[in-house]
């Protein structure tokens, strides 16, 4: 289960902070910038902790799942439970829906079995053929919180914002099945070269989106931007121009994510080997040279 927690979690992880970028230019126009910040990373960190102990419980695991007013009741010590426990249930619900269905049980010859994936985005692509059948599973959840959130007391000055906090949240989601069909399918390598005199020497190669149990992974993630550009937290200086041909330059220890890739060049990946080459440094030149690699060709 320690497996599955930590795919579970990395998943949630990845999707809160594209939220958050979704929510990046409402925060910029609020009136009160510091107060709306504090209350959207207030939103996100008790979802994280939310879906944590989901993840923990043992409805992932379990050959069925409760119903709503069953899981209600279970966790109050009232005869029947409020509108508001009601309808967060139906949110948990919904979520372990979700998550069982991509990383769960499944019936296989009559016996129930649990495959086992390197990473969120693999499991994704297995499990979902299309986006379609994706977001058909992601929808429940979307309208559970809406639910929920209209059934809270007590937030009515909120509202509007909560709802704009589950707008970036859908959508979030939706772009979460654009990654995973891309890092899903390849393996995407970064060949590391220096600059000497008047060329450059190669001086190691890393893979970007390594799976959880590498011991060799790095932190941080890749993901497809609103633009539908690749991008990685990164953290070297780095100067980079986006699907729009406009310069992205990020300094070194920037904790925002660096563009790898304009969504332009994903037209190489029928035939994935060098996609893109970055440069940056200041003082010190390199450049970033990305490869691609089919996970379905190459050997783990």
């Amino acid at each position: 289960m320690r497996k599955l927690e930590e795919l579970l979690i990395a998943y949630e992880t990845c999707c809160t902070k594209v939220a958050e970028e979704e929510l990046a230019k409402l925060i910029e126009e609020s009136k009160d910038k510091e107060s709306t910040s504090i209350r959207c990373r207030a939103f996100f960190q008790k979802h994280l902790a939310r879906c944590e102990e989901l993840v923990k419980s043992e409805y992932i695991g379990a050959a069925f799942t409760p119903n709503p007013a069953a899981l209600a009741k279970s966790r109050t010590r009232r005869a029947q439970p409020t509108e508001e426990e009601l309808a967060q249930a139906e949110l948990d619900i919904a979520t372990i829906k979700l998550y069982r269905k991509i990383f769960g049980l499944e019936t296989v010859g009559g016996s129930l079995v649990r495959r086992t994936y390197p990473d969120w985005q693999t499991a994704i692509i297995d499990k979902f053929q299309t986006k379609e059948l994706y977001l058909k599973v992601v929808e429940p959840i979307t309208n559970a919180q809406k639910k929920s959130i209209r059934t809270t007391k007590g937030i009515d000055s909120y509202l509007g914002l909560s709802l704009e906090l589950l707008e970036a949240h859908e959508s979030a989601r939706q772009r979460m099945y654009d990654t995973a069909s891309l890092i899903g399918r390849y393996k995407i390598s970064s060949g590391l070269w220096e600059k000497e005199a008047d060329e450059y020497k190669f001086r190691k190669e890393a893979q970007l989106n390594t799976a959880l149990a590498d011991p060799n992974r790095k932190t941080g993630f890749v993901y497809i931007g609103r633009e539908g550009d690749l991008l990685h937290s990164y953290r070297f200086a780095s100067i980079v121009k986006n699907s729009r041909e406009e310069t992205i330059t990020s300094k070194t220890g920037d904790l925002n994510p660096v563009l790898l890739v304009a969504h332009t060049c994903t037209k190489h990946l029928s035939n994935p080997s060098l996609v893109a080459v970055i440069y940056f440094g200041t003082r010190q030149q390199y450049k970033l040279r990305l490869m691609f690699q089919s996970k379905s060709t190459s050997s783990d």
